[in-house]
């Protein structure tokens, strides 16, 4: 009989995928060529990230993939190396990371002994971390006091306010539509960073 096993990382914070890593990826294995192990986001996005690799190796694993990684996978699986995974892990770019991640290996013969020690999730995102939206449209007017944020991209036709102070954060674009205004009197400020 085959058996699986799944191990589950939540992260708890959005934001838009730039690159995801995996670290630490070890355990003990008297046969690691029977595994595979793949990764699913909480959109439902699979990648195999090692399947049937190094035959009959008792050493186990314990691996660090990386696309950008300098070596292709190779054997042992236990060499500590960072390696690339035989597919992309740049397949998860483009989605919001919130949610629970799972990391499955999949054992073809049951019988071998073996176990997860661990792993570790390393998930880069655009414009830095917090709970902002990846898009915001601040169409007031007057648009008042404070500071708004989105993830990505923020886009403004309304007007601030006379004497307001107004801060527009996003982590790569804001647009500033036709019938945009600042009154006299008031301060504006646009910045290019992460959610706070």
């Amino acid at each position: 009989a085959t058996g699986t096993i799944t191990s589950t990382i939540n992260v708890p914070s959005g934001g838009m995928i730039t690159d995801v890593n995996i670290k630490a990826l070890n355990g003990p294995h008297t046969y690691v060529g029977d595994l595979t192990f793949t990764l699913m986001s909480p959109q439902g996005t699979s990648v195999v990230l090692i399947q049937n690799q190094c035959g009959n190796s008792n050493t186990g694993f314990n691996i660090n993939l990386d696309d950008q990684a300098g070596m292709a996978l190779n054997c042992p699986l236990s060499s500590g190396d960072t390696e690339q995974p035989q597919n992309a892990l740049s397949a998860f770019n483009g989605e919001n990371p919130m949610g629970n991640w799972q990391l499955m290996i999949n054992d073809n013969f049951a019988q071998d002994g073996g176990t997860l020690n661990g792993w570790t999730l390393e998930v880069c995102i655009q414009g830095g971390g917090g709970n902002c939206p990846q898009t915001l449209a601040v169409n007031d007017n007057p648009i008042g006091n404070g500071t708004y944020q989105a993830g990505n991209q923020l886009t403004s036709s309304g007007t601030i306010g006379m004497g307001n102070n107004v801060t527009f954060r996003a982590g790569n674009h804001v647009e500033l539509q036709p019938n945009f205004t600042v009154t006299q009197t008031s301060i504006f400020e646009i910045r290019i960073e992460g959610c706070q």
